[in-house]
């Protein structure tokens, strides 16, 4: 059977859409390592996914993300948006990167499926072709894609 990493951000929303998937895949046999927030652990572990702590990036609990980025209560609408960008998302890259890597050179995943805003994934060695998944909604026989609208008629 086949090893698979899933890599998502410590935020609610990023994580609940992995579930499904990574049931699926322990019950067909294959091996899943979660990577996330330790406020995920006991869930990635009632899929069956082995949990896989942060420990250079920022592990922080989404539900007190003022407490855990006091800063941000400065700032509003599109200003807050940048903060949050900045400080969740591109800041946190690095810490992402160097603890996959890190899991990688123990855990040499078959596939890794990402959620598309933990941007510290590493790229794959190029003698490994490990697939590289953009979102934890990736296809998965069995598992339904989302949904996808065709793009309107133009009028004349």
């Amino acid at each position: 059977m086949s090893k698979f990493l899933i890599a998502t951000l410590p935020l609610t929303g990023h994580v609940s859409p992995g579930y499904p998937i990574a049931r699926a895949l322990v019950e067909r046999g294959h091996e899943v390592r979660w990577y996330t927030g330790s406020k995920f652990r006991a869930k990635v572990e009632a899929t069956g996914a082995r949990f896989e702590p942060m420990v250079q990036a920022y592990d922080f609990d989404d539900s007190e993300i003022d407490r855990a980025f006091p800063e941000r209560t400065r700032f509003s609408g599109l200003a807050q948006l940048r903060h949050d960008l900045k400080h969740l998302f591109i800041d946190a890259a690095h810490g992402f990167m160097a603890d996959l890597t890190s899991i990688l050179k123990e855990f040499p995943a078959d596939a890794l499926i990402n959620d598309t805003a933990c941007l510290g994934v590493p790229r794959p060695p190029e003698r490994r072709r490990r697939p590289l998944s953009p979102s934890p909604s990736a296809r998965i026989r069995g598992v339904p894609p989302g949904r996808r609208l065709r793009p309107r008629a133009r009028r004349r």
